[in-house]
Formats: structure tokens, C-alpha cells, sequence
């Protein structure tokens, strides 16, 4: 423990042989181990456990505890100083800040051989660790493998923990007696041998009761004023976090409570669960307990229980932890059930939640063999962490799940999936939706989830089964998390409709447009919108290029509106004024963002002060732990509470810099973000709400002492309580002047120790009969009389009411404050939305290429689908070229017409783009589809123009991988994409195919190439850009009244160094025609394939194309129908391409 009476520098000079050795009395729970330090600062004496350890049934464990000195962050400053300091006997230092932040540093970060269920690190957001894999193997780390050959005096030691053969790989089963090798294995238990626990003390089968309810968790065990980790979690611990081990046999480390945030946001960032075990009684009531009892040895020990199970999906961020980053993080919980008669069809309910915000989000759809509508979702909402049923959850999703979530955890799961009955009855057994009645109210839109003639609610719809089935999975892993109440409480629901399925209100020009663009996760990752994981960095991005958001909800919100661009032109418009609009009062947007970026994130404190607010069940263990930095947690709270209140100040502040300008805004999104209800805006009048508490309490006070002090007229039961206080006071004071008046000498109240308000007389006076004497100093005598005594009595009850009315007055305030939530909300959605509008304004501003306005049409008879771009830009690449470096290009897809424009292709629906290798094939494509989203996202676009017509979805077949995992071919994955166009394109889709039918042979690609194309142009009539290196289409569709030709086009002279070669030299643009060669050749060179192979390849080349006009021109003049025809073809067809051959 810390001592609280020497300096830091005295410590570090110390010598290593100077260490004290600290002793814990685990099984005993010693008071001087448990509590605070006492005021006069006595040590009990440890002499009675002076034994040497030497099994783990020992009642002494001899360890050391490294100094924590070298911690210098604000948490640590803030630790109460407890009376000893833990020590090593090995002379290590303590891990430095950056050990915490980034545990890659530490020098015992080794790679650790282990796919143990608990200790399974996820470190990477591409960790091949997070897939599943069954049988599981379970192998604990030994000291070798977390050995450092180039650190000295390494711990070699073999730990209890390595010995136990019930923990080896092919001994684990869980509870239910599986092994690791059966399906049924359950990763979250592990079967302790009953006989195991004679061995070990009362605190150790504590310890390990809760270990095998909990395998698939490190424990965070506390111990005093640390929490402690033990055999496992003490090797993760090390290996992880850079903690010491303790003397001893069996593993062990651990840290102080404060550091608990950082290490255990550690742990989860690796993918971990942390387990947090927190003492419910002290020693006194452990004493009391046993004495009441008579209890057995065995529970002579301070009652632990799990308080919160963490992991990256159930992230709170509340007082006790650290809030890193302003991405969501989605815990998704999926069910699935095939369609009878239709095995490539199946229904998914899914139920998703970003714990840290409170909203529940429920739905129930019919996805195709591809998961198409899944992998959209996960593309909007990308999960961290994933919990599937495994009963019904087919190989298929679990392997989609794999390829695409690579970076989350991935865990199935058959206990937490709930009937349909049991959740509900679960919901009103919390009484959370219970009114004063006992009657229970839903929230309207889960109302919608169950049967309306069901009066006891129990009942989901038919189509909502899996959906509510999805919902009881989420809850009930909440449940364990010990979580579930706290968000359920706060009554958010809402419900998951496919895309693809909503639709928005007729326009004015009877045109049904969906509300959004489709963008399916292919489509994300093809065209680099946003990262594949929420977590990933966003650098090379269309989402890093333009996030210039102040703060964290406007970063939330401005992601979804990259991910679901908008797409009634109507809204559009709206988006594309509100630039407008600001980009007119620049003073104004710079002060915005000033004020944009002193926010916290508002967002996520209304869930904190929720959380502050709730009052919760007594049940909870959370509500009887003890914490010795309780003082520093509430004094978060309240700054926490200030900082919200601080924030929405601020926020009305902002609407106020609008007020001279909303009226002439264009922009009716604008006005509402900016203007109050009263002026037909959104946003709320917070000033009554915000003076309330103002005037409820002194804030300075508050962030001092760490609670609040309600004014007068705010609390009733405190103002009660403070009344009695006072009244009693007075009765006192009065009573004083009466004594004084009657002995007549000086007369006072003395209070010493306990004994309060004894009356003090100078000792040569004489007193009544009924004055008790109490005792005295020098020339004085104290007295209680009967009076004092009674006013005393009624004192101390009305101070220990006030001090219980203070005691929940806090709580009372955070609770005041989100009855509230609503009008909260509605601000923070205005503000985040304001902040997303100004982003796109600092992107305009900030390109350094001229920018152009894109403009609408509404498509009918007369106006068809089209797409026209002049002299764009990639936007992603503008930050990596500089000037003339990058060539902007044009290009159109609509109906043909004249080449009025240079460097214009003439259109149609379908371009097909031909050029070399390398050429700018696919980044034209790809700048083509990032522009059609930025259009529709309401930005301004890096071009000269851009006219089109809206886009309903925007398909992409691009590259060429196989998947391995699935048992995929290259050119399986291709034909699968292909068809899921074909399946679900619209005339209003966009669609970029790149290089359709490399994966298989040349002939049978060409065909697939050629047939779909044909499908697109004649059946679908999309808009499409087709890239192929087979020219024989072109050929093929040349006269085609719907596909256009285009090309990159390059220039192309004879290399000086090679007579038959040529040299290439690109011109990056995008012009009418197809070109006649890809020019793989000058690839081949480029890319340091030997000159001599090269020319070989390229000799072969010329005898195959020669072989292929011969065959051509042999089937031409076998189908000609007279000698005329014949001659008349042989002098059109040229053999050789070059005429000099």
C-alpha cells in the first residue's frame, strides 16, 4: 500500500534490499487490509501470520507489490493514500503512461501461443484470432512463452495454475460436462473439481466460483484498495498490461482502483472481457454476518460479486472507465431461420445496440443466398462484437460473418437466447415498464413487435418471432453483463427496416423515391467510403477526406449519412442550399465551430447521467459495493453532469449566432437545426430547463466536495431534514441562553469525540441536581442534563436524515435532469446536424480544385437516367496530389449523343472502357461512383459540372480474390457478385463492373462478360460502366444503340531498346473509342519481368492474334452468300494491324 507520510523522491532513492515485504490475509479479509485508513493511523499488527507460504492452502500469501510511483497521470494523483506501500523484491520499474495507452510497448508484449476461450486476445481489427473456430483448444501460456531473453532477471517460475491437469487441453469440460471437442462446449464455464476446492482458502474458492461461471473473463478481484489478478488472468495481466508479478507459486498481480479504467480499456481494446468483482460488505459486516450466523470457516471471508462484465460491444464509458473514441460500438445479436422449400433463402431477426448510447434497434427480413440485406447492415452499423444462436445460425452466415467482421468478436451462443415468453416476463419482473397501476406499457414501437390480442404481452407477431428471439439473446447477455437495466430503463426502441425496402413520400413529380441509396458493404469497401471496422483508422477514405466534424455525434452522424446517402432530390436540395446558406456567413460558421469544439460528447453523457440518475434495484450488486475512491467517482459524476449542462449552454449560444440570418436561409434542414419551435425550427427552448439547474445547487461547491447540496425548494425531503437541523439548533442555543441567565456566568457548549454539546461551567460554580457530570479540563466542569440530552437525541436523528436526503439528492438531481431526455435529445440531433452541414462546408472550402454544385433531374418520359461529370476528380486523391499532378477526367452515361465536348465520350447507357494496364481504368470507375455518393450525401463535388438523375443503389464488382475460408474460387466470388446485380439493379441503379471473367478461361469469360452485359443493356437498362481487356466486345456492341465505347487513352511508340516491343506512355484519360490493345507488355516490363520473357510473350502474342484474325476471317467468308460478298470482305478485313507487317 502507499504511505501516505513519505515523499516520492524518498522512494525512488531507496534501495532495493530497503523493500518492505507486504503480507496479505486473503481468507481473513483483515480490516486493516480492507478499509480506509483510521484517523490516528495504527497498524494492526500481522505477527500471528509470520508462516511462510507454502501451498495455496495456506492462510498467509507472502507477495510483493511493485511501487506505483511512477505513475504520474491525474487518476493516480487523485488515490487516497493508504497507510502501506505493496513492493517486488525484484528492482523493476513501474510501466510508464504509455504502457496503458498503447500495450505493444511493453517489453513483455510477446505473441502468446494460446486459444484458451478466456484468454483469447483479439489485438488487430484484422486478427485471424477472431474467428471461430471449433473444436476450441484450450492452452494456458507458460513462463517460456512470455519470456524476454534480453531483460534480465525474468521470472522462470512454474505456476500453480500450469500443474493442474484438470486444466489441460484434453481434460476441460464446462459445467454441463463437454468437452472442448464437443459442440455443445459452452466457452463462457469450466468444471472445477469439487474435491479442488478442500485445497484452497475461503478467499480462493471465492475466487474460482466466480472463475468458472465466468471462464471466458479476466477477473478484476478486489482485494482493499486493489484489484488483484490471479493465476490466467495474472499471465494476462502481465503479458498485456506490463504488471509485475507477485512473490509467490501461483501467478498473481494487480493494481489500485483508481488505475481501473485504463487497465481494464486495455484489456477489452485486445479483445478481452473484464470481469469486475467488487467487495459488498466490509470486515465489521463480514464479522456481524458470521456472528449472527455462526458460519463455517469457508465464509469467513467479505462477500464479492461480479458487478459489470465488459467486453467491446457492452462498453458504458460511465464513471469508472475511459472514453477513447467517438465511433459507435455496436453490439449486434443475430437469428436465423431458412425458408422451408428455398435453402438459399433464409429470415434473420437481429437486434443491434451501441451500449454507450441506450437505443435498442429490432428487425426481421428475408435475405438472399449472398446476404445481401445482412451485409448491408453490418455496413451501416458495423458491429464490434457479434453473439449468434448457435442452433440455428447456418455455416454460410457464420462464414460471411468471418470474412466481413474480421476485426470483431465473434461468439455463439445457445444459453442466452431466451423463448419469447421468458424475456417478457423478464421485463415485467424488473418493473421497469410497470405504471403506478402494476399494469405494464411498452414503448410504442416495441408495441408493434407483439401480438395486439395477446393482454398479457407475452407474444411476438409471427413475422417479429426471430426478431424478439434476437432481442431475448441481447437482453440476456446483458443481463449477465449486469447492464440490462440501467439501459432498458431508458425506454429506446426503435426498428431496422432494409434500405431497401423504405420508401419516402411521393415527390411532386409523382416519382417514388426511396428515402436512401443503397450501399451494401461491398460497395463501401470497394469504393473506400468509410473503414471496414468503425474502429479503423479513416485515413484514404472518402469518410477521412471529408470529416471535418467538431464533434463526436456530428463524426456518428456524418458516417451514416456516407453510408446512407440520401436520395429524393428534394432533400438533396435541401442539403445542397444548407452549403449554400453557410457558405454566405463564414464569420458565423467560424464561430460555430469554435463553439463545436469546447462540446463534450452530449450525446453519450445523456446516457451517463441516465445511468447516474437511475435508481437501482436493491438486487444489484452494484448498489452494495464498496469503493475506496468514491470520492473521486463522484466528483467525476458531477463534472460529468456540469460538463453536459456547460455543453447545452453552449449549444443555445450557437442558435443564437443564427437568429439574424435563418429567415433568409434557403434551407429549410437550416432553419430547424438553428431556429426554435416558436419560429417553425427544431430546435427546443432549453433556458428554463438549464436555469433550473443553475439555481438548484452551487456548482463550485459541488465540483468540490463531490455531491450536491440542493438549494432551498429543490429537494423536499432534504429541506425537511435541514429544518429539523435547524429548529433543533435553535432549541439548543436558546436553552444555553436560559443556562446562562440562571447560573449567571459564562456558559458553552463543548463537543469531545463523540459526546457533542455538553454544557461547560467554570468549576467554582455551583449547579442544579440534574446536571450529570460528564468531566472536565482545568477549571472546568462539562455537564449533560436531561434537556440537552433529548435536543441531542432529536439532533442526531434529523442529521442522519439530512445526511441520507443528501446521500440520494445527487441522484435525485441527475434523475430531474433526464426526465428531461427528450428535449436533450432533439437539441443534441440539431447541433450534431448543424456540425455535419458545416463539414461539408469546410470540405468545400478546403479542396483546392474548383467544386460545382451537382444538379438534379427528375426522370420521365422525357428525361432518361443519366450521369454527365466534366473535368472531376477522385476526392480521396486530392490530398496526395498537388497541382497539375493529378488529370481530371469527364465522362457521360445516358442516350448517345454528339461528341460536342473534348475528352468527352458520346454516351450510352452502358460504356464499355477499354485501355493498357494500369491506364486509369478503375479509378475512373471508382471517382465516378465517389462523386454519385458525395451528389447524394448533399455535397459539393470536386468538378467542373455534374448533372444526373437520382440513383437508387450503386453496385460494384471490382477486383479479383478468392475466399479460402469459404471454399470460394475467384471466379465463384465474381459470378456471385454478378448475380446479386442482376437480382436486384433497378433502371435507377448504378453499376460498376471491372474486368468481369479474368478468374476462369479466356473463352468462358468472355462469354459470362458478354452475356451479362447483355442482360444489363436490354433488360435492366442501368446506368453502367463495363471496364474489360476483351475487345472482342467491343467489337460485338459497336453498333449498339444503348452501350457506348470509351477508352484511357496513351500514347504508344517503339521501344528503342527492343524492335518489337513498344513503350507505353499513359495520358490518364478518359476519351471516346475503345482502344485495340491492353498492353500487358509494358506491364510485364514495369513490373521487372525479365526483357528475354518478356520478348518471348510478346512473339506469341502476335502468332495467337494473327491465329485469331485468320479463324474470324475463315467463318466470315464461309457464311458469305455469293463471291461478291467474298471479295468484297476479304478487301474490308485487314489481317495485320499494322500495315507495314
Amino acid at each position: 500500500k502507499y504511505d501516505s507520510e513519505e515523499s516520492e523522491d524518498e522512494e525512488v532513492e531507496r534501495s532495493s534490499k530497503n523493500k518492505k515485504r507486504r503480507r496479505i490475509v486473503i481468507e481473513s479479509d483483515d480490516s486493516d487490509e480492507y478499509m480506509p485508513e483510521k484517523d490516528n493511523g495504527s497498524e494492526s499488527s500481522s505477527s500471528s501470520n509470520e508462516d511462510s507460504f507454502e501451498s495455496p492452502a495456506r492462510e498467509v500469501h507472502n507477495v510483493d507489490r511493485s511501487e506505483y510511483h511512477a505513475e504520474s497521470s491525474d487518476n493516480m494523483s487523485e488515490t487516497s493514500s493508504p497507510k502501506k506501500r505493496r513492493k517486488t523484491t525484484e528492482n523493476k520499474s513501474t510501466p510508464s503512461f504509455e504502457i496503458f495507452t498503447n500495450p505493444k510497448v511493453s517489453p513483455k508484449n510477446k505473441k502468446l501461443n494460446t486459444s484458451a476461450s478466456m484468454t483469447t486476445p483479439k489485438s488487430g481489427a484484422r486478427s485471424s484470432s477472431s474467428k471461430i473456430c471449433t473444436p476450441l483448444k484450450l492452452q494456458l501460456p507458460s513462463n517460456e512463452e512470455l519470456d524476454d531473453s534480453n531483460e534480465s532477471k525474468k521470472d522462470v517460475r512454474e505456476f500453480l495454475h500450469e500443474k493442474w491437469t484438470w486444466l489441460k487441453n484434453d481434460a476441460v469440460v464446462d459445467e454441463s460436462k463437454n468437452s472442448v471437442e464437443n459442440d455443445g462446449f459452452e466457452r463462457s464455464t469450466i468444471r472445477v473439481p469439487p474435491d479442488f476446492y478442500k485445497t484452497l482458502t475461503p478467499a480462493m474458492q471465492q475466487w474460482w466460483r466466480l472463475k468458472e461461471k465466468n471462464f471466458d473473463a479476466v477477473l478484476f478481484f478486489k482485494v482493499g484498495k486493489f484489484y488483484e489478478l490471479y493465476h490466467m488472468d495474472a499471465v494476462i495481466g502481465v503479458k498485456e498490461l506490463g504488471l509485475v508479478y507477485m512473490k509467490g507459486d501461483y501467478a498473481h498481480a494487480g493494481f489500485p482502483e483508481i488505475a481501473f479504467g485504463r487497465y481494464s480499456e486495455c484489456l477489452i481494446g485486445k479483445g478481452y472481457k473484464v470481469a469486475r468483482v467488487e467487495q459488498t460488505e466490509t470486515p465489521q459486516m463480514m464479522e456481524e454476518r458470521c456472528k449472527n450466523s455462526n458460519c463455517a470457516k469457508s465464509k469467513r471471508v467479505v462477500e464479492r460479486e461480479i458487478c459489470q462484465i465488459t467486453s467491446k460491444g457492452t462498453r458504458t464509458y460511465t464513471y469508472q472507465d475511459e472514453n477513447i473514441t467517438s465511433s459507435n460500438n455496436f453490439l449486434l445479436v443475430i437469428c436465423e431461420k431458412e425458408v422451408e422449400n428455398c435453402k438459399s433463402t433464409s429470415v434473420y431477426g437481429i437486434c443491434f445496440i451501441d451500449t454507450s448510447i441506450g437505443k435498442f434497434t429490432l428487425g426481421q427480413f428475408i435475405d438472399d443466398r449472398h446476404g445481401s440485406r445482412l451485409l448491408t447492415l453490418i455496413a451501416l452499423y458495423p458491429p464490434v462484437e457479434v453473439i449468434y444462436e448457435k442452433s440455428s445460425v447456418t455455416k454460410e452466415t457464420v462464414q460471411l460473418l468471418n470474412h466481413h467482421l474480421s476485426g470483431a468478436q465473434i461468439t455463439r451462443s445457445g444459453s442466452d437466447f431466451w423463448l419469447p415468453y421468458k424475456i417478457m416476463r423478464h421485463l415485467q419482473q424488473m418493473e421497469i415498464f410497470a405504471l403506478e397501476d402494476e399494469s405494464i406499457e411498452y414503448p410504442e414501437t416495441f408495441m408493434k413487435f407483439l401480438d395486439p390480442d395477446d393482454i398479457n404481452k407475452e407474444t411476438p407477431l409471427k413475422q417479429y418471432e426471430l426478431a424478439i428471439k434476437a432481442f431475448a439473446g441481447c437482453i440476456s447477455y446483458l443481463n449477465r453483463c449486469g447492464i440490462d437495466d440501467s439501459i432498458l430503463s431508458m425506454k429506446l426502441f426503435d426498428e431496422y427496416i432494409p434500405v431497401d425496402e423504405i420508401k419516402s413520400e411521393i415527390c411532386k413529380s409523382s416519382k417514388d423515391f426511396k428515402k436512401h441509396m443503397i450501399l451494401d458493404g461491398l460497395t463501401l469497401e470497394n469504393l473506400d467510403i468509410v473503414p471496414l471496422m468503425s474502429s479503423d483508422n479513416a485515413e484514404g477514405t472518402l469518410l477521412g477526406t471529408m470529416d471535418y466534424c467538431s464533434t463526436s455525434f456530428g463524426k456518428r452522424l456524418f458516417r451514416n449519412w456516407l453510408c446512407s446517402p440520401l436520395c429524393n432530390p428534394d432533400q438533396i436540395l435541401d442539403r445542397l442550399n444548407a452549403v449554400d446558406d453557410l457558405v454566405q456567413i463564414p464569420d458565423v460558421v467560424e464561430s460555430t465551430v469554435s463553439i463545436l469544439k469546447k462540446l463534450p460528447d452530449l450525446e453519450r453523457h445523456l446516457s451517463k447521467i441516465h445511468t447516474y440518475g437511475f435508481n437501482r434495484s436493491k438486487r444489484h450488486p452494484e448498489t452494495r459495493a464498496i469503493f475506496y475512491e468514491i470520492d473521486t467517482y463522484n466528483k467525476k459524476k458531477i463534472n460529468d453532469f456540469l460538463s453536459a449542462l456547460e455543453g447545452f449552454k453552449q449549444t443555445s449560444e450557437i442558435v443564437s449566432l443564427f437568429k439574424p440570418h435563418a429567415e433568409n436561409f434557403k434551407s429549410d434542414l437550416l432553419k430547424q437545426c438553428t431556429s426554435y419551435k416558436e419560429k417553425l425550427g427544431h430546435f427546443p427552448d432549453m433556458s428554463q430547463a438549464l436555469k433550473y439547474f443553475d439555481d438548484a445547487f452551487n456548482h463550485e461547491e459541488a465540483k468540490k466536495k463531490g455531491y450536491i447540496i440542493p438549494s432551498e425548494g429543490i429537494d423536499a425531503d432534504y429541506d425537511k431534514a435541514s429544518k429539523e437541523v435547524t429548529e433543533t439548533l435553535k432549541e439548543l442555543d436558546a436553552f444555553l441562553v436560559k443556562q446562562k441567565q440562571l447560573l449567571n456566568c459564562k456558559v458553552s457548549y463543548v463537543s469531545v469525540g463523540k459526546n457533542r454539546y455538553m454544557l461547560e461551567v467554570p468549576e467554582n460554580k455551583k449547579v442544579p441536581s440534574e446536571f450529570q457530570f460528564q468531566g472536565g479540563r482545568k477549571g472546568f466542569k462539562r455537564y449533560y442534563t436531561k434537556q440537552t440530552t433529548t435536543l441531542l437525541s432529536h439532533l442526531v436523528c434529523a442529521e442522519e436524515s439530512r445526511s441520507v436526503a443528501l446521500h440520494n439528492s445527487t441522484r435525485r438531481i441527475y434523475s430531474l435532469f433526464d426526465k428531461d431526455y427528450q428535449l436533450w435529445k432533439t437539441a443534441v440531433h440539431c447541433i450534431s446536424s448543424l456540425d455535419a452541414l458545416t463539414s461539408l462546408v469546410l470540405y468545400y472550402k478546403s479542396s483546392g480544385v474548383p467544386m460545382c454544385k451537382p444538379e438534379f433531374s427528375i426522370p420521365n418520359q422525357e428525361v432518361e437516367p443519366h450521369l454527365e461529370i466534366i473535368n472531376g476528380h477522385h476526392p480521396t486523391f486530392l490530398k496526395y496530389f498537388t497541382g497539375d499532378s493529378y488529370i481530371p477526367n469527364s465522362v457521360y452515361i445516358g442516350p448517345k449523343r454528339a461528341n460536342s465536348t473534348e475528352n468527352m465520350n458520346t454516351g450510352g447507357k452502358l460504356v464499355l472502357v477499354t485501355g493498357p494496364n494500369m491506364g486509369g481504368k478503375s479509378t475512373l470507375m471508382r471517382q465516378a461512383g465517389a462523386l454519385v455518393i458525395m451528389a447524394h450525401v448533399g455535397s459539393y463535388v470536386p468538378a467542373e459540372a455534374m448533372r444526373l438523375t437520382p440513383v437508387d443503389r450503386i453496385f460494384t464488382r471490382v477486383g479479383a480474390s478468392d475466399r479460402i475460408n469459404k471454399g470460394e474460387s475467384t471466379f465463384f466470388v465474381e459470378a456471385s457478385e454478378t448475380s446479386s446485380i442482376l437480382s436486384h439493379a433497378s433502371p435507377d441503379s448504378f453499376v460498376l463492373i471491372d474486368e468481369l471473367g479474368r478468374g476462369t478461361a479466356t473463352f468462358d469469360g468472355t462469354a459470362i462478360a458478354y452475356s451479362t452485359l447483355k442482360y444489363l443493356v436490354d433488360k435492366i437498362c442501368c446506368r453502367t460502366l463495363f471496364s474489360t481487356h476483351y475487345h472482342s466486345l467491343c467489337d460485338d456492341y459497336s453498333g449498339h444503340p444503348n452501350v457506348g465505347l470509351g477508352h484511357m487513352a496513351c500514347m504508344v511508340e517503339k521501344d528503342s531498346d527492343c524492335s518489337v516491343l513498344e513503350k507505353i506512355t499513359f495520358l490518364y484519360k478518359f476519351v471516346d473509342g475503345s482502344c485495340p490493345k491492353s498492353y500487358g507488355f509494358n506491364v510485364a516490363m514495369l513490373a521487372g519481368i525479365a526483357k528475354d520473357i518478356v520478348e518471348e510473350g510478346f512473339m506469341k502474342a502476335q502468332q495467337m492474334e494473327m491465329s485469331m484474325r485468320i479463324s474470324i476471317l475463315l467463318r466470315r467468308l464461309l457464311c458469305a452468300k455469293s463471291p461478291a460478298e467474298i471479295l468484297r470482305k476479304l478487301q474490308n478485313y485487314n489481317l495485320f494491324e499494322d500495315k507495314n507487317q
